[in-house]
């Protein structure tokens, strides 16, 4: 079989081959060798302490179906089968497709190899990868090893298993007979290490642990509180109702990216703020959050936060637990659904604006966003009131068949490339939303206020839901779901069922320039008005209308048919021809039906862009007639052209150039008519006003005036100022002792007396003279100003 894509040749890969022995895997507390004698049945006294074992069987089926079984590590796939880790390297598979030569699906097989992890004997239900891409967090029921991956260079090693240290976390606060089975787990992007581990189990305690530091203890606990029922009271289904399922960490800015989000199984949302790992790196993309300038605890908290480092951390104040956090509007259910428990909870941030997603085993999804993220609170500190609440968008329903009886466990996963897009598989295939429709505008309406908020809420359009992948039969659950960014891979998804069967889907990268709305102008065009014929009074543009691009090719969606496609059957083999029976040709008909809708649809896409094509080309004619219009009119102007057009064309302009002056000067004229009938002349006070004041300039101001009397007397006192020196001078020499400047031989005190007498009278008179100028000065320029 000749094959067109290196993701066909993943299903004949050795990796996803099931093993020799399909037997259920024993408990893990059964299998593990330091454990054994807690493996059997408790003493009374045992049961006092940790109260009724579990077996692994009831904890799975509380805790949920097997996720995440498969991730990606760069171009390295790790796939974990019962209790073993198998590593391939998807780049040795695209090499083998692109060698010269035909390529088979047989050629194109590789192999893998075991990672040997001695602690780990127990069925593994979930991966967790860390964000340095060199941690595994492997989870079971009860059980969680921590194992670090090999290097880059594995592929050249020799041999089927590849040893490889793990440390096992927590046990004896996970792995004893009654301990509350452990319900999600996550690496804290903040560590300066990335080995801080979030453990979230069923009773809603939430434990950190520092893998480098040590595994066994936990650093820090929060605990988000007993199980609470919707009606009131506890009964058994409110107990596993009030499991906590779910955890997620808060993005964006502000508090929200310090925010711990906890969804509990009847659908109650908790939250802690601020939470960071006891050793903590903020990002240099992390902006600092807005603190209450009254509140002390927020402005203690952000000190410490601002000066903490590695070899002096701070020590923080704990956060509070708030919740069950108000939904509003509540979403929405039926009246028959109302026992419907809550799985899976993950949080986007898209411009700023935090997004919640939860989903249901009924297989509906509400998506909620938080309007300036949780308030933060502290223990100690008093609370105001109710917790800040979170706004319900939509809620979507999958359109499941629910035919289980335990519902559907959908699981989402992020998109690596595009953060409003995000994916979820579960037991009957997998699904895409793409939430870009209404994300940008809710960040633009919750600055507008509530108003506009409650305004989107009505009239925005919903989330972009497209089906990936659909498993009609028993056994082809999906149990793994994996995108794929690499620069040698390219963009693609793979997604696993329960039997280990893959299927390879390339995305599709989003065309800049085509935004979600389909249009691509909004100006508003010049409609035509009338019957006039006249070049000049028809329509700007035969485009009176902007060109809203058909939906199918203005998606955003990176799966690139709405088609979806039929997960393998459980019994197929990937060498194994078709076999035809009622169920492959019930498929075959209902996928050729879609297909020819889709086909119909991609036409009548086309025929519409065809359409605005020859629009376009026609109004490019247009155009093109009017401006040869307009040539020929510039060419006609004063004549038949050449030297004698230009001439005439000159003296019109001098004539236009002498009229637009002659107009200049005639509204300088009006507008000085204008000012003179405004104020024609001035009145007699006015007159008398001006007159005085000429006066005063006159007594003050000139040779006469005070001023001149003024520089003259300081003329006279320069020229005495020296001879009154030198016969100082002259006294000091002859007597021996010395005199005072300004004293005269032989002058007596009373002369004296009159002489200074009359030289302070002469400087209160220039002061007098000086402070009267001064004052006039003022008084002619506030006159001057008034009559102006």
């Amino acid at each position: 079989m000749i094959v067109q894509s290196w993701l066909q040749t993943l299903s004949n890969h050795p990796i996803f081959t099931l093993p020799a022995s399909t037997s259920s895997a024993q408990p893990a507390l059964s299998t593990h060798p330091s454990l054994s004698e807690l493996a059997r049945p408790p003493s009374p006294a045992l049961s006092s302490i940790f109260g009724p074992s579990k077996t692994a069987s009831q904890d799975e089926k509380s805790t949920g179906k097997k996720t995440r079984m498969v991730i990606a590590r760069g171009t390295d796939l790790i796939v974990a089968v019962g209790s073993e880790l198998r590593i391939a390297s998807l780049a040795e598979c695209k090499t083998r497709f692109e060698q010269p030569g035909q390529v088979t699906e047989e050629l194109a097989e590789g192999e893998y190899k075991l990672l040997e992890t001695p602690l780990i004997d127990y069925e593994i239900h979930h991966l967790v990868l860390n964000p340095t891409s060199k941690l595994l967090a492997v989870v079971g029921v009860h059980t969680v090893t921590v194992v670090v991956l090999p290097s880059k260079t594995w592929v050249t090693s020799i041999g089927k298993a590849l040893p490889c240290r793990s440390l096992q976390v927590g046990r004896y606060y996970h792995s004893l007979p009654g301990s509350p089975s452990i319900s999600s787990a996550l690496f804290h992007p903040y560590s300066p290490t990335s080995s801080s581990l979030l453990l979230l189990t069923s009773d809603g305690n939430l434990r950190e642990y520092d893998i480098s530091q040590d595994a066994s203890e936990p650093l820090q606990t929060l605990s988000f509180g007993a199980p609470r029922g919707r009606k009131g009271g506890f009964s058994a289904y409110d107990e596993e109702e009030g499991r906590a399922v779910g955890l997620a960490l808060g993005e964006g800015r502000g508090w929200e990216a310090l925010t711990v989000f906890v969804l509990l199984g009847n659908g109650d949302l908790k939250a802690a703020c601020p939470f960071l790992p006891s050793k903590f790196v903020l990002p240099p993309t992390f902006s600092v959050p807005q603190a209450d300038p009254t509140n002390p605890y927020q402005l203690r908290f952000l000190s410490s936060l601002l000066s903490t480092s590695l070899t002096n951390p701070a020590r923080l104040t704990p956060p509070l637990v708030q919740g069950p956090l108000p939904m509003s509007p509540a979403p929405v259910t039926d009246e028959e659904e109302d026992d419907v428990r809550a799985v899976d909870l993950v949080h986007l941030s898209f411009n700023e604006t935090g997004v919640l997603a939860i989903a249901y085993e009924n297989g509906k999804v509400d998506l909620c966003f938080t309007d300036g993220g949780v308030e933060p609170l502290f223990v100690g500190e008093e609370t105001g009131g109710e917790s800040a609440g979170v706004g319900v968008f939509e809620t979507i329903d999958l359109g499941l068949e629910r035919r289980r009886e335990e519902g559907v466990r959908p699981s989402f996963v992020k998109d690596p490339l595009y953060e409003d897009v995000v994916y979820l598989f579960h037991e009957e295939g997998a699904h895409c939303l793409v939430l870009e429709g209404w994300v940008g505008e809710l960040a633009a309406a919750q600055e507008g206020g509530e108003e506009k908020v409650e305004k989107l809420l009505k009239e925005a359009k919903g989330s972009e839901v497209v089906w990936i992948l659909k498993s009609d039969t028993t056994g082809s659950e999906t149990e793994g779901l994996v995108v794929v960014n690499d620069v040698y891979l390219g963009y693609s998804m793979l997604v696993m069922t329960a039997q280990l069967q893959v299927v390879g889907i390339e995305l599709s990268l989003r065309v800049d320039g085509i935004s979600s709305t389909g249009s691509t102008s909004n100006l508003l065009v010049r409609t035509p008005q009338g019957g006039n014929q006249d070049p000049l009074s028809q329509p700007a543009t035969l485009l009176a209308q902007p060109f809203t691009i058909p939906p199918l090719l203005s998606s955003r969606s990176t799966i690139s048919s709405s088609v979806p496609r039929l997960a393998p059957h459980p019994s197929s083999k990937p060498n194994q021809p078709l076999q035809i029976n009622p169920t492959t040709l019930r498929s075959f008909g209902q996928t050729v039906l879609s297909f020819r809708g889709e086909i119909r649809n991609l036409v009548d896409a086309a025929d519409a862009v065809q359409h605005r094509l020859e629009l376009q080309m026609k109004e490019l004619a247009r155009q093109l007639g009017q401006l040869a219009e307009l040539s020929a009119m510039g060419g006609g102007i004063g004549g038949s052209g050449g030297k004698s057009s230009t001439t005439e064309l000159e003296r019109r302009m001098n004539e236009v150039k002498g009229r637009q002056e002659e107009l200049v000067r005639r509204t300088d004229r009006v507008l000085q008519k204008l000012m003179e009938s405004h104020q024609p002349e001035l009145s007699s006070h006015e007159k008398k006003w001006f007159e005085e004041l000429g006066r005063v300039e006159k007594e003050v101001k000139g040779e006469r005036g005070l001023e001149g009397r003024v520089k003259r007397v300081e003329a006279k006192q320069s020229e005495l100022e020296p001879v009154l020196r030198e016969l100082k001078a002259r006294e000091g020499k002859a007597n021996g002792t010395p005199t005072l400047v300004g004293e005269r031989k032989g002058l007596g005190a009373e002369q004296k007396k009159a002489v200074e007498g009359k030289l302070a009278e002469e400087a209160r008179l220039i002061a007098d003279a000086r402070r009267k100028v001064d004052r006039l000065s003022r008084a002619v320029a506030a006159v001057t100003l008034e009559s102006t």
